[in-house]
């Protein structure tokens, strides 16, 4: 991708049309010219985002400022046609929704200094460069969901398994109630000799209101389970998932996808057929339910009368009748329940199955975003060392993880901000999740070191929060940025902002094959680290990609050999191009000697150069 113009209408730039060469590009002028402006324009226009979330909120507090009421638009090629996007403060607009822009690298000078003290943005620095970073990550997202959706299913049929065994439980003990009642009744009824028929008929009602209980319970439940996976298929045709159009960029003449894009309508319209058949089960058992329902009612009229009768014989009897029909239609439902268990308990292994495989798919993607960010960084040290050096430690950054352990614990009177960084050092995601859903209170304490009481503690309020959250918190790798200082290598923390300059910077100017835009490098390096390392780096950067630098110091378009040299002037009220040509341009010339630090001495530095070049036979 290569930005082509940059035009933008109201505001401090009001009027500004600028064209930019592929290669290096230079934005020179005095401070308020508006260097710093068009940037900010083009991050803001082309939605690239900041290595620091300080740095994301002032650079689009400053492209507001500038830009007011009007618009930005800027200009691309993407290799097969040009595009441009329009962007107001509330709009956001392309000639070609279609495709997909790979928005630049843009870094202000702040950035490149605060970038070594986070290390957040150092691992983003990293991922920059590599190229897998965007698809690993939405790879890890879809596990991600995935995951979470299957845990959250996990906790609601666990509560789903325990009420159901609750339930059990209670049975168990009106089960033994059931025998004494019997014996009660047995005794009251042979006393009665006039009522036997009414009492066999009796009988033989209670025995049918049971059954009729327990086919209501299973068809209530199959009611329930019928319109979820109802809803599931709603959801799922209703998200009408379409294939992304076949790009132009992909220079092909025919659309390969269009069987593939054929197999997708047929699933759909067959997940809309599978709906439709969903809906007529779920009226069939309506209508099972509802003559069951009719049924008991019967049933119950009739035993009710019976009842009336025996109690006008003997009080005592009909009462024992009444409270022995009660719990024989409770103990009816326990063999529906044991089946229903049963159910739950293969679905929750089913879930753990599944939820395993993508938590090995997830440590999968992950060591392989560790390998790729290794051999980055082993490459990074093989060309910038001994001088700079690097280091990355697997799942080093936790703090995310620990976060998640403190909002479960909170409210809970448990130390959490001392207790979570202490399960996070010592257990993965995964580890602690398994620990709690097992209520494995030996296993927490082993690990942590913590007492078996507060592990006890701990796990019952997670358990109570649920670990969904806790799962799927990110874990990242931990990298560090070293630069040799003296005899020993200081981490970017313990350095100047000089020095984390001299770190990073080299570093920024590795990013991958785009246009990459930065905002004045040189404040707080020193000129030789400039012409040394700085413009050497852009040299062999800029055969790759496009740059787009505003500075003050001249050896970066001299020494560089800018492609075109952009004069910013401003009136006070307006900010506009006073002049944009090449770099031997006698204008572009005198700009650079007369607005640059150090001029002349990059010309002469670079008159000398070439020289030397000519003195040793170069072409």
């Amino acid at each position: 991708m290569i930005i082509e113009r940059i035009q933008v209408e109201g505001g401090f730039l009001d009027g500004l049309d600028l064209r930019i060469a592929n290669g290096l590009n230079v934005l020179v002028g005095a401070r308020g010219a508006g260097k710093t402006s068009v940037i900010e324009l083009l991050r803001f226009c082309l939605g690239s985002t900041a290595l620091t979330e300080k740095g994301a909120q002032s650079a689009r507090e400053h492209a507001l400022s500038i830009l007011g009421s009007g618009s930005v638009a800027v200009s691309i090629a993407t290799g097969v046609e040009s595009i441009t996007l329009n962007r107001s403060a509330d709009q956001w607009t392309s000639t070609n929704t279609a495709v997909k822009v790979t928005a630049p690298v843009v870094l202000s000078q702040n950035e490149i200094e605060s970038v070594g003290l986070s290390a957040a943005s150092r691992l983003k620095l990293i991922d920059s460069i590599r190229p897998t970073a965007q698809s690993s990550s939405r790879e890890e997202e879809r596990l991600l969901s995935y995951i979470r959706s299957q845990t959250e299913e996990r906790r609601s049929t666990n509560q789903e398994l325990k009420s159901i065994r609750a339930k059990l439980s209670e049975l168990e003990l009106q089960v033994k109630e059931t025998e004494a009642l019997k014996k009660q009744h047995e005794a009251a009824l042979s006393s009665i000799q006039k009522a036997a028929s009414q009492t066999a008929r009796l009988q033989q009602l209670d025995s049918w209101l049971a059954a009729l209980a327990v086919r209501g319970a299973v068809f209530d439940r199959a009611l329930q389970s019928l319109q979820q996976w109802r809803n599931k298929l709603q959801a799922q045709f209703a998200g009408r998932f379409a294939l992304d159009t076949w790009p132009a960029a992909a220079k092909s003449k025919d659309d390969p996808l269009v069987a593939a894009r054929g197999f997708v309508a047929a699933a759909l319209a067959n997940l809309q057929a599978a709906e439709q058949e969903a809906a007529k089960a779920i009226a069939e058992v309506n209508r099972l339910a509802a003559e069951n329902t009719q049924q008991a009612v019967q049933y119950s009229t009739e035993g009710r009368e019976l009842r009336r009768q025996l109690d006008s014989l003997k009080q005592g009897a009909g009462e024992i009748a009444k409270k022995l029909a009660a719990l024989q239609e409770r103990i009816g439902q326990q063999s529906a329940l044991r089946e229903l268990e049963k159910a739950k308990v293969q679905r929750l292994r089913m879930i753990q199955a599944e939820r395993k495989g993508y938590l090995d798919q997830l440590d999968a993607i992950r060591a392989r975003r560790y390998d790729e960010r290794a051999k980055i960084i082993k490459d990074i040290n093989a060309e910038l060392g001994p001088q700079i050096r690097l280091s990355i430690q697997q799942a080093g950054q936790n703090s995310e993880y620990a976060s998640a352990i403190v909002g479960a614990l909170r409210g809970s009177g448990l130390r959490f901000n001392e207790v979570a960084p202490m399960i996070a050092g010592q257990m993965s995601p995964s580890e602690f999740v398994e620990a709690v859903e097992n209520e494995d209170v030996q296993a927490l304490a082993d690990a942590t070191g913590i007492t078996m009481a507060r592990a006890a503690r701990i796990i019952e309020r997670i358990n109570e929060q649920g670990v969904e959250g806790i799962l799927t918190a990110p874990v990242e790798d931990g990298v560090l940025f070293c630069l040799l200082d003296g005899k020993e290598y200081k981490t970017t923390e313990e350095l100047s902002t000089g020095q984390r300059c001299t770190v990073v910077l080299p570093l920024l100017l590795k990013q991958r094959p785009l246009s990459l835009i930065v905002d004045q490098p040189e404040d707080n390096l020193d000129n030789a680290f400039i012409v040394d390392t700085v413009v050497k780096a852009i040299s062999q950067r800029k055969q790759e990609g496009q740059l787009i630098f505003a500075t003050h110091n001249a050896n970066i378009p001299v020494l560089g050999e800018a492609d075109r040299v952009i004069v910013m002037a401003s009136d006070g009220a307006r900010g506009f191009v006073r002049y944009a040509g090449g770099l031997d341009d006698p204008a572009s010339v005198n700009a650079i000697t007369s607005l640059m630090e150090g001029g002349i001495e990059a010309f002469d530095r670079r008159a000398r150069f070439y020289h030397s070049r000519e003195g040793h036979g170069a072409p």
